[in-house]
């Protein structure tokens, strides 16, 4: 009797031993390990941003990151409340990027274009494309030319930071 009883408590020791050192790999799907960055719109009404993520751009260079964010920003949005921020008759000449810097380029008609529509579209551009490792600013041109301000000022390169949303009746939402 003694030796069934070993024999049982053996049997028992050794399952609880096979099930306590199965290697299993925790489960970890793909959209864990997924990054996002948002791509900025306006709302309905142009007076605000609004912003959808997306999935990180998977590309190695700046300059194939950037060229696919501007792509983003260009297609409709997925919300049918969002509009895209950058004007339908605005046309980007080029987009390049070197160092920390990215610098658009708008085709000479952007100038005809709505001052509030020239600040919102700007600030679309800038706080989505900052978000790109290495990018730390976007400077603007018109024609290849630099991009100055309603006092003959140049613009310069601008940040996520340069525009103080708390002035404006523009306020971000999702």
């Amino acid at each position: 009797m003694r030796k069934r009883y070993f024999l049982f408590f053996f049997l028992c020791v050794f399952m609880i031993f096979l099930t306590g050192c199965r290697s299993e790999e925790p489960d970890i799907s793909e959209s864990e390990n997924d990054t996002y960055v948002k791509v900025y719109f306006t709302n309905e009404t142009g007076d605000k941003l609004a912003y959808e993520e997306r999935k990180e751009s998977e590309n190695e260079d700046k300059q194939s990151a950037v060229d696919e964010m501007v792509d983003w920003m260009l297609e409709d949005p997925e919300e049918e409340d969002h509009l895209v921020a950058i004007p339908n008759e605005v046309v980007i000449n080029n987009v390049v990027a070197r160092n920390n810097v990215a610098n658009i380029d708008f085709a000479v008609g952007y100038e005809n274009i709505d001052k509030s529509k020239d600040v919102i579209c700007r600030a679309a551009i800038v706080k989505t494309l900052v978000q790109i490792d290495g990018i730390d600013y976007v400077e603007f041109s018109i024609g290849g030319k630099t991009m100055m301000d309603s006092d003959n000022t140049p613009i310069g390169s601008l940040t996520a930071d340069s525009f103080a949303f708390e002035e404006l009746p523009m306020k971000e939402e999702k």
